[in-house]
């Protein structure tokens, strides 16, 4: 288990969610989200953060906390919604909320 925390744009996009809340959610090993600095690629809207990690092996601390849980980004004429954690593995009311979504 990680903890996120949305962030305010993330709670508008949820629309019933609240900001500023840290939820623990299931997390199975990635990927970590980062921006890859391509002009030929969207720029991504951060929509939860990691506030803190779970680490196997010892190059990986420090390389997830505060880094985006769940993006959302422009592609073609939609948007492409990623999530890290595994949400589908936890009831609670996080996940129900975006379950209403």
């Amino acid at each position: 288990m990680v903890l996120v925390m949305l962030t305010d744009w993330g709670g508008r996009f949820f629309g019933n969610v609240k900001t500023k809340t840290v939820y623990s959610v299931p997390y199975r090993g990635g990927p970590v989200l980062m921006d890859a600095h391509l002009d030929y690629l969207p720029s991504f809207i951060t929509v939860a953060r990691f506030e803190t990690e779970t680490i196997m092996y010892e190059f990986q601390r420090a390389t997830m906390i505060h880094t985006p849980a769940m993006i959302v980004a422009p592609y073609n004429e939609g948007i492409v919604f990623l999530i890290s954690p595994h949400l589908e593995e936890k009831n609670d009311d996080m996940v129900k909320e975006i379950r209403l979504v």
